[in-house]
């Protein structure tokens, strides 16, 4: 048995190595993510604050349709990267105070199929929390801009 000892002790150093490079490895992985998608919602964050500026500040009706579209870029960039709370809120605020908030022409069914890829997106990138699920009318709102009645 004492002429075994080096060799048990020898893998047992190679399968820590193995086991902490492996789990340093996946560990880095998951903060590159985390890291990555913080930056984005920062990004669409930013973008959407700025285009409500740029939409207030509006001196001609070009103008407004140009912030208006960058308003939808990033509200559709928050309903499917940002967490419930936020995306929720501004869902909210879309429902109360958008110039858009009119019920979406035709039947819901028309719509139900666009949502549900949105609703695939944002549970993959949610990674299957089912606390992160957004109504179809939150969605109907920021993504078609209009009310699913």
């Amino acid at each position: 048995m004492k002429d075994k000892l080096p060799i048990i002790t020898a893998l047992l150093a190679l399968a820590g190595v193995a086991l902490g490079g492996g789990m340093q490895y996946l560990s880095s992985r998951t903060i590159e993510f985390e890291k990555a998608s913080l930056e984005y919602r920062l990004t669409s964050y930013r973008d959407f604050l700025s285009a409500q500026s740029a939409y207030q500040k509006a001196k001609n009706k070009a103008e407004s349709m140009a912030a208006d579209l960058k308003i939808r870029d990033a509200t559709l960039r928050i309903a499917i990267f940002s967490p419930k709370k936020v995306a929720a809120a501004v869902a909210e605020w879309l429902l109360e105070n958008a110039r858009e908030a009119t019920p979406c022409p035709g039947p819901p069914s028309l719509y139900q199929k666009d949502i549900s890829i949105y609703h695939a997106m944002r549970d993959q990138a949610f990674k299957g929390d089912k606390k992160e699920v957004l109504s179809d009318k939150q969605m109907a709102i920021m993504v078609h801009g209009c009310r699913l009645d």
